[in-house]
């Protein structure tokens, strides 16, 4: 069952079964069992009952083999109705329709044991004294009527051998390692959920109810591990995401910050070239205007001497004169 809420909105997922073969020596089932039951068949054959089954009843085929209905996962719902085998649902509506689902596995094992193939007879012997159609139930209402040895080879043809490959001969049918029931019923019975005292025993009866219920709550339990797992596993995608985002946006402002601080460093860089061009201008002028003043300089030096000169020449002059006037003047006298 999925749960009563759910966020798709569909009610029911299709899945397609995968038809586990037991071990040739397994005459009585027990839990432990499944660790051993590894290889499944490369399901084939008919999906409804066959014309005829001679082939199934000597043992040349194995029933196993044939491709079973698709089994529905359904949402619990007040007026959920499902139908014989969990292959149909009356009465759901949304349904997954004839896609089969990818992510869900069925893992099936049709017949258990050797004893399991007993109360399959049991079982149709039943279905025809109820007048079931023959459809219903094939695999059981084939068994009536046939002796020990016959379902002798039915058991050999729907088992597997524990070592190598006489059980691919003698059924006639192809087998694929998987041992994906092994590790499931590994990870069942090692959960710390799971009473140590129920992990064996009878199937049948109050024991084997208990086992039943303890494994159900264990399943429930991992795939609500699961669905956390994938919730906790969506939240950290998001924090990844946010944070990815939070980066880039961080990313785009120290590219801003740096487009800023090299056009800064542009401006500046042309301010010092401005700066260097006006004190090279400066530097220049002062230049001229020390040429200028040490031209200055020198004219005036020049001027001094030609002064000096003119001081001697004109002191000489005045000499000769006041020489000349006393001479004079004495003359007179």
């Amino acid at each position: 069952m999925l749960t009563s809420e759910g966020r798709t909105g569909i009610q029911a997922i299709r899945v397609r079964l995968e038809n586990f073969a037991a071990p040739a020596d397994c005459d009585l089932f027990h839990l432990t069992d499944l660790s051993r039951f590894t290889h499944r068949f490369a399901t084939s054959g008919p999906v409804t009952a066959p014309d005829d089954v001679s082939a199934f009843q000597n043992g040349v085929r194995a029933f196993a083999s044939c491709a079973y209905p698709d089994k529905l996962i359904i949402r619990s719902t007040p007026d959920v109705l499902v139908g014989p085998g969990a292959h149909t649902a009356p009465h759901t509506t949304g349904t997954a329709g004839d896609s089969v689902s990818e992510q869900v596995r069925c893992l099936h094992v049709p017949l258990r044991s050797r004893c399991a193939l007993a109360k399959k007879v049991a079982h149709g012997q039943a279905l025809k004294a109820f007048g079931y159609p023959r459809w219903h139930g094939w695999q059981s209402q084939m068994l009536v009527g046939l002796d020990a040895a016959q379902l002798n080879r039915i058991w050999v043809a729907n088992s597997y051998p524990g070592t190598g490959h006489e059980g691919a001969a003698a059924t006639n049918e192809e087998f694929i390692p998987d041992r994906a029931l092994s590790d499931l019923h590994i990870r069942l019975s090692t959960h710390p959920l799971l009473d140590p005292s129920v992990t064996g025993g009878d199937p049948a009866g109050e024991r084997g109810d208990q086992t039943a219920t303890w494994w159900l709550s264990v399943a429930e339990t991992l795939m609500l591990e699961a669905e956390r797992t994938r919730a906790e596993r969506r939240a950290a995608l998001d924090a990844a995401n946010a944070e990815r985002a939070q980066r880039v946006v961080a990313e785009r402002e120290r590219e801003i910050e740096r487009a800023h601080r090299v056009a800064r460093e542009g401006e500046l860089d042309a301010e010092r070239k401005r700066r260097a061009a006006v004190e090279g201008k400066l530097d220049s002028e002062l230049e001229r205007r020390a040429a200028v003043e040490a031209e200055l300089a020198s004219e005036q030096a020049r001027r001094i001497a030609v002064e000096r000169e003119l001081t001697v020449v004109t002191g000489s002059r005045s000499f000769r004169y006041t020489a000349w006037a006393r001479a004079l003047a004495r003359g007179l006298r």
